[in-house]
């Protein structure tokens, strides 16, 4: 690599190592935040990049760093010296080698045969269930009517009865019912009623349900209770990897890289200083109510019991 690149690297590695100094961070809060070795740290503010695997590699380590200090302005001063200075990647030839065809199969065989053992079943089945109507001395339905004739085992017909002509028996029946027996009943109910006496229409009781009903008031439905507000309810949730640093006071409450979809719940009671490393990638709830992204690089936040909230510098 020429010597002008690798003092343009240099100077480059200088800036990161004084924004990383700037903003208070050492080189195990870096590598806990990006997961990034710490002597691959070392390179890029040295502007060494010697011990790295390959071209690859350097430009995804400079870029993750960058966006975990907030400075991803610098990459464009890194972006032309990398790709004139580092090591173009080769390509592989293509190793062709010999193949034999495939050998060929057998043959499908005959579907005719598959048929052939169907229809030999289904005749089979038919002949079967025709055979057993024969013998049970079941017939097929008369053509003339639609009651089916029946064979007893003397063969002798038994015609089926018909349903209209019990109808019309059981009609005859009751008109034979002599009339004089209604007459009859009704004078005996004459007889029981006493003289001077009128019959008295039927009125329906009241049931005790109907009292009551009549009684009572009408039920009054409740209020719905007001929803009560969650005090000092702080909710982190990650969409992306963010190094999140809490400290109540000089004592550090809680520490470490939140993969996307981690959630992390804390009861404020004492001022909480926050540090995200990258803003963008979280999601705030305090006191129950969703307030956003905190930013979008390195934030530092506090969260107070009485529910204030504000960047600190």
């Amino acid at each position: 690599m020429p010597e002008e690149r690798e003092d343009l690297l240099r100077e480059t590695g200088k800036k990161i190592q004084l924004k990383r100094e700037a903003l208070g961070y050492s080189l195990e809060d870096v590598h806990d935040g990006t997961k990034i070795r710490i002597n691959f740290l070392q390179g890029i503010e040295n502007g060494d990049y010697s011990g790295f695997p390959g071209t690859v590699y350097v430009r995804g380590f400079i870029r993750t760093y960058l966006q975990f200090l907030g400075a991803e302005e610098l990459w464009s001063e890194f972006l032309p010296v990398l790709s004139e200075g580092m090591e173009k990647k080769r390509s592989d030839e293509l190793v062709m080698g010999s193949c034999t065809p495939p050998t060929k199969g057998f043959k499908p065989a005959s579907k005719l045969w598959l048929f052939v053992l169907l229809l030999m079943i289904v005749t089979g089945s038919g002949w079967y269930v025709w055979y057993s109507w024969e013998q049970s001395g079941i017939s097929l339905f008369d053509g003339k009517d639609d009651h089916p004739v029946l064979l007893d085992e003397k063969h002798a017909v038994v015609e089926p009865v018909e349903e209209d002509t019990l109808v019309i028996a059981d009609r005859a029946e009751d008109a034979e019912v002599p009339s004089s027996l209604e007459d009859d009943e009704k004078a005996a109910v004459e007889d029981e009623t006493p003289e001077g006496e009128a019959a008295q229409p039927h009125v329906p009781l009241t049931t005790a349900a109907e009292l009551v009903g009549l009684t009572e008031p009408p039920s009054e439905t409740p209020a719905p209770e007001p929803e009560k507000k969650e005090e000092g309810s702080l909710v982190i949730t990650a969409d992306g990897d963010c190094w999140v640093r809490i400290r109540e006071g000089d004592k550090t409450v809680y520490e470490r890289t939140m993969k996307a979809g981690d959630t992390a719940e804390f009861k404020v009671t004492q001022r909480y200083n926050v540090v995200y490393g990258r803003g963008g990638a979280v999601t705030v709830r305090w006191n129950g109510q969703d307030i956003g992204r905190p930013g979008r690089g390195v934030e530092r936040v506090y969260y107070d019991p009485d529910g204030s909230t504000g960047k600190t510098d």
